[in-house]
């Protein structure tokens, strides 16, 4: 059976480099609560999640992104345009 490609991203979280450069990424209650723990606990042998703090980290359209998943959960989405286009391209391709 083909698993269920599922992406969260993060969207309220604080970002800090430290002398080195190295990012640490802080997640807000939000993310905790509406992104991280509802996807850690899903059934490993169903679903296939990522989880990113960039929406275009791995793929560079939101075209892309939908095409390769199935299911993309956000805490929040500020951007009209982009929940619009997200909605457009996942129709397109199912």
């Amino acid at each position: 059976m083909k698993k269920i490609r599922v992406l969260g991203i993060f969207t309220n979280f604080k970002e800090k480099k430290d002398k080195d450069g190295k990012i640490t990424y802080y997640h807000s209650g939000v993310d905790l609560v509406r992104t991280l723990l509802p996807l850690k606990y899903l059934n490993t042998e169903k679903f296939e999640v990522d989880l990113q703090y960039d929406l275009f980290s791995k793929y560079k359209s939101i075209r892309e992104l939908t095409q390769h998943y199935d299911i993309i959960l956000f805490s929040y989405i500020h951007d009209p345009q982009l929940y619009i286009e997200i909605r457009v391209c996942a129709l397109k391709s199912n």
